[in-house]
């Protein structure tokens, strides 16, 4: 099996081979798989859209995008039956493909590399329900099992309660539907 595992033994002997030192070890408990996360993981294949915090837009764009969204607010701001959208994220957009998901954070693949520790905004579409999130980059590495060239690692750093916790129980409930399967 691949993982970590844990268990208690003691040292029975000791050496060193060729600059290298040896432990021999006798096993006195039951060997049990661990994991070092907080959250458990499930399969998520879903395409994440999110922007890019710490890369805002040019300067020419978000001005035209401001000039726009006032002429908006301006042309309907009488009209009561009309809701005028909520200004623009002024900040470079991107799509990731998603594998997994925990209530910690999410694993993708991307296009383009990202920094680390770099913030992002999304949003992750779940059955019935919209999460918004911002979240750091935690990882970036070459990836080997995908089109895409990058693997990336997202931790969510903010996220209101409520959304966590219904993004929990989607994890839960996509755990015992993997669990019933074997």
């Amino acid at each position: 099996e691949v993982g970590r595992f844990e268990f208690e033994a003691l040292i029975s002997n000791r050496y060193v081979d060729d600059k290298l030192h040896i432990l021999v070890l006798t096993v006195v408990s039951g060997i049990k798989k661990s994991q070092r996360r907080n959250f458990y993981r499930v399969p998520f294949f879903e395409e994440l859209k999110m922007f890019r915090l710490n890369k805002p837009l040019p300067e020419d764009v978000v001005e035209k995008l401001t000039k726009e969204y006032e002429a908006q607010k301006e042309k309907y701001k009488n009209n009561k039956d009309i809701i005028v959208a909520d200004p623009p994220d002024l900040y470079q957009f991107m799509k990731i493909e998603s594998r997994d998901i925990s209530g910690g954070g999410v694993r993708g693949f991307s296009k383009e590399p990202l920094d680390l520790f770099e913030l992002v905004k999304g949003e992750l579409h779940l059955e019935d329900f919209t999460v918004s999130f911002v979240g750091e980059i935690i990882r970036v590495s070459q990836s080997f099992d995908s089109v895409l060239p990058y693997e990336i690692g997202i931790k969510f750093t903010e996220m209101d309660e409520n959304s966590r916790t219904r993004l929990i129980g989607y994890i839960f409930k996509k755990q015992r539907n993997l669990m019933k399967k074997g």
